[in-house]
């Protein structure tokens, strides 16, 4: 499985994301997006408006569907909340209930790689949907998941400069 090598592989990350059948996006990757932080947004915005033309498929976990909502839901407007919703409920966007099957997958990947709850249920949650990468920018989760190639914004990031 997977078309997109991980951190530290080499190759052009971003036209091999590009090839890919199914992504699955970290929760920082959205909230970046969301919250507009520069220099992630735009590459976010790229990813999303290809699973938007159907190039792609975004796989969300209902985890991250979580982590995305607390801050709208906490400090912002109804139309923070809507934005929010928006990319969750984008076309091409599929948020993944967490069931046992997750669950145990969850479990083996916390115990082979130490990562937290939330990250683990986001890696069972790619693993599950048959994903070839996950995009975010957890350095952590990306040095210790093999299971599913990891790619970094910050790798994106540097790959856009001359």
């Amino acid at each position: 499985m997977g078309n997109v090598p991980g951190r530290g592989r080499g190759g052009n990350i971003q036209g091999k994301l590009a090839s890919a059948k199914r992504i699955c996006f970290d929760s920082n990757a959205l909230i970046y997006h969301l919250n507009e932080t520069k220099p992630y947004a735009e590459i976010v915005a790229e990813l999303l408006n290809a699973v938007e033309r159907g190039a792609t498929d975004g796989i969300i976990s209902v985890i991250t569907e979580l982590e995305v909502l607390v801050r709208p839901l906490r400090e912002g407007t109804q139309w923070d909340v809507e934005q929010a919703q928006a990319v969750l409920e984008a076309p091409g966007m599929h948020v993944i209930d967490m069931d046992r099957g997750i669950a145990r997958r969850a479990a083996e990947v916390r115990a082979a790689s130490g990562v937290d709850l939330a990250d683990a249920v986001i890696v069972a949650t790619a693993l599950s949907t048959g994903c070839d990468a996950i995009v975010g920018n957890d350095e952590r989760c990306a040095q210790r998941v093999r299971e599913v190639p990891y790619v970094l914004l910050d790798d994106l990031v540097k790959e856009q400069q001359p």
